[in-house]
């Protein structure tokens, strides 16, 4: 990781105000079925600044998100679902944005992260069998992993100019 200075911290502060702002006011969210674009602001943090901010970003977001817009009493397991995702999207998409790691990145999120791992924290949570959720959850999954797929396509193309300005070129 690159050394921190005031740019830095505030690009960070940034990307987790918007990382707050996606997933508590502009998506669209039940209990076990949620289509937001969070996903972005851990994208950029993971490329411009590796996994350890983008693991940052992504639990920050979702705590304070939790704190300030509660749906529910807070469950850090879901932090721990979030933290999880900027982990996969640090380790594989940090300074090297291709398509196969990109498809990687946006697969093991969408399945392992949030299908299984997330659905099951979802079922202790409402006490709910993990049967009645899958068929929702495997909906919201799909839908979110062609969403996530070609908004991370689309933004790549821009990457050499958000890294400018992270940068200060």
């Amino acid at each position: 990781m690159k050394k921190v200075d005031t740019k830095m911290l505030v690009s960070i502060a940034l990307l987790i105000a918007l990382n707050v702002v996606f997933s508590r006011i502009i998506s669209i969210s039940t209990l076990s079925f949620k289509i937001s674009f969070t996903f972005v602001t851990v994208f950029l943090a993971a490329y411009l600044y590796g996994p350890f901010v983008s693991v940052l970003v992504a639990s920050a977001g979702d705590f304070i998100g939790a704190l300030l817009f509660p749906v529910g009493a807070y469950n850090p397991l879901f932090t721990i679902t979030a933290a999880l995702s900027g982990l996969v999207y640090g380790i594989f998409l940090y300074k090297n944005n291709n398509l196969i790691k990109q498809l990687i990145t946006v697969f093991l999120n969408r399945i392992v992260v949030s299908l299984f791992i997330n659905t099951y924290f979802i079922s202790i949570v409402i006490d709910k069998p993990l049967s009645l959720l899958i068929p929702t959850r495997i909906m919201q999954n799909v839908v979110m992993l062609v969403i996530e797929f070609i908004t991370i396509r689309m933004l790549a193309k821009y990457i050499p100019k958000l890294k400018e300005l992270a940068d200060g070129k």
